[in-house]
């Protein structure tokens, strides 16, 4: 029951996507460009699945109300929901200004749900910018005048990534991904988002896209961000894996881990774990015992995503590859 499972995302296509989850990542579409791929999401409004051994076909929501919500973990009992989304974004274009309300601030509007993100950026063209935050702190009114009267960019803050930087977007940063930025989200499970500015730009239907305003006003921070790139911290080396902690909140855990050889890894009761391989290839073994023929081993390249129940006990990776995991 407890096995490796490869994960079938949900593509989501916008107008500010790109080609590269196609062409370099391989997604299997008719969409002319994927800006988001749901790597692991379990939502209505899309679900990945399952690809390998017993449960294959299966939603992630269906595996586990199939196998029950031990799969996840002891910590996952604190949530009311599945607790994790991962994606992999590609920017082509620059998204509208946006911003997320945190738990308490989502109780304020019907259905919306806190959202707490990070960002690991996986490639970022040299003038690519992310809009994050304020300049300076401001009033509401004044918040609200910048908007109205279009100066809204003018006094937000800009940063410069660049491969392997890390932002933790905590709900009410204004924020947006510039163009030419590739990169993996780890977040809360929501997808309520409120645009604040969109460039003028018109959906496919030739409408205005939809401006979130009021909802916006209420739950920015209207101070400036305290730090921009977040500190990352060292973690004890597993064999040929080495690894760096990138984010950790009451939310969930992610770190960043570089393989150059032979590594193994243990999956306890707490939590289930998920990595998606963000360059290079490696071979992933379960060294307990398993009865079917694809449930014991996976080759895994270029973002591909595995769900790994918790229990499932000890499994092994092998090659050269960057990955980033998550728990919670």
């Amino acid at each position: 029951m407890y096995y490796p499972m490869k994960l079938l995302p949900a593509l989501k296509e916008y107008i500010w996507g790109g080609r590269r989850l196609i062409d370099e990542c391989h997604k299997k579409t008719d969409l002319d460009n994927v800006a988001e791929s749901w790597e692991l999401a379990s939502r209505k409004e899309g679900e990945s699945f399952i690809s390998n051994g017993r449960f294959k076909g299966l939603s992630m929501s269906e595996y586990v109300e199939k196998v029950g919500k031990d799969a996840l973990g002891s910590r996952a009992k604190r949530f009311s929901t599945f607790p994790l989304m991962v994606k992999l974004l590609d920017a082509k274009e620059t998204l509208s200004v946006q911003v997320h309300p945190s738990d308490e601030n989502a109780k304020k509007f019907p259905l919306a749900e806190g959202k707490t993100e990070l960002w690991y950026i996986i490639d970022a063209a040299p003038d690519s910018k992310l809009l994050y935050g304020l300049k300076e702190a401001m009033t509401k009114e004044e918040f609200a005048n910048h908007i109205k009267n279009g100066t809204l960019l003018e006094v937000c803050n800009y940063v410069n990534p660049k491969k392997g930087d890390v932002m933790l977007v905590s709900p009410g940063t204004l924020h947006a991904i510039g163009a030419g930025v590739f990169l993996l989200e780890v977040q809360q499970n929501s997808n309520t988002t409120y645009r604040v500015y969109d460039y003028e730009r018109r959906g496919k239907d030739g409408k205005l896209r939809q401006l979130h305003v009021n909802e916006a006003l209420q739950v920015t921070n209207l101070n400036p961000p305290k730090r921009n790139m977040e500190i990352l911290t060292s973690l004890p080396q597993i064999g040929d894996a080495i690894r760096k902690e990138i984010g950790h909140n009451e939310h969930f855990r992610s770190e960043y881990i570089s393989l150059n050889g032979y590594a193994e890894f243990f999956v306890g009761d707490k939590s289930f774990q998920t990595f998606t391989v963000i360059s290079g290839n490696l071979k992933l073994n379960l060294l307990e015992s398993f009865d079917v023929e694809d449930e014991g081993t996976l080759d895994l390249s270029l973002g591909d995503t595995v769900f790994l129940p918790a229990n499932m006990g000890r499994f092994t990776i092998e090659g050269r590859a960057e990955i980033i995991l998550s728990e919670i």
